[in-house]
């Protein structure tokens, strides 16, 4: 369990790093292990043009490999992308909420420049950029349900959260079962918390009590659950004197 919601994001673009066109912005925000809110505009391309972002051609010539459904991203009537961001910065609830993107790099990374370019406030604070990506090549066994549409950008942000929700289930309910068996304490807190309590997961920001969505220390994590878990070394008898 979280304390307040987060956000999913996902962006439909022209190309591939920061400065490039976006023509979709789709983001869910999430809560307790449920979708409570959605957003989802398109943009017209020359609007971002005319703020100096640029369209990648191997990009448009992808989009044109894609399925009908998702080429719609790109050919559907849009709003100027001034217009779009003012609506998703009201659409995020506080400068630290959470913002997950698919990849350090990618979503967060290029509506930040977008924002820049348009020269309005970004919404949420660099401590509150979180990678989706990482978490989930962190946990491959659990699967990843793919969207009706892929590449629309609410369908994407939609099947992650609900994906980023079953990871944090199973590691919660690993937590349960360790509890149940004696080798978790009955502390109150989630697996999370607990796991940060000891280390095993490290906080992006000493002063931000989310922080430790940012990134799992995945070489440091079973050592550390091994410590949680081990009984407590008898002393050892001293041998009897050799009479």
């Amino acid at each position: 369990m979280t304390a307040s919601p987060e956000i999913m994001l996902d962006i439909e673009t022209f190309g591939n790093r920061p400065g490039s066109i976006i023509v979709a912005i789709g983001a869910v925000k999430f809560h307790n292990g449920k979708i409570i809110d959605e957003f989802y505009q398109r943009i017209t391309p020359a609007s971002c043009e005319g703020l100096g972002l640029k369209m990648d051609t191997s990009t448009v010539l992808w989009w044109l490999q894609q399925s009908e459904a998702a080429r719609l991203e790109i050919t559907q009537t849009g709003r100027h992308l001034c217009e779009v961001l003012v609506d998703f910065s009201k659409f995020i609830d506080h400068d630290r909420q959470p913002i997950w993107g698919k990849g350090s790099d990618f979503d967060n990374a290029l509506l930040t420049a977008a924002y820049q370019a348009a020269e309005h406030l970004l919404p949420w604070k660099y401590s509150a950029n979180r990678c989706y990506r990482t978490l989930k090549n962190l946990f491959p066994s659990i699967s990843y349900v793919p969207p009706t549409i892929a590449h629309h950008a609410l369908e994407d942000a939609r099947a992650q959260a609900l994906h980023l929700i079953a990871i944090r289930q199973s590691l919660e309910d690993y937590a349960e079962t360790l509890r149940q068996n004696a080798l978790l304490p009955r502390t109150g807190l989630g697996l999370a918390e607990l796991l940060a309590r000891h280390r095993i997961i490290q906080s992006d920001a000493v002063d931000d009590p989310e922080g430790y969505d940012g990134g799992v220390i995945l070489d440091r994590c079973y050592n550390a659950l091994a410590e949680l878990i081990a009984p407590p070394e008898s002393p050892q008898t001293p041998s009897p004197a050799a009479h």
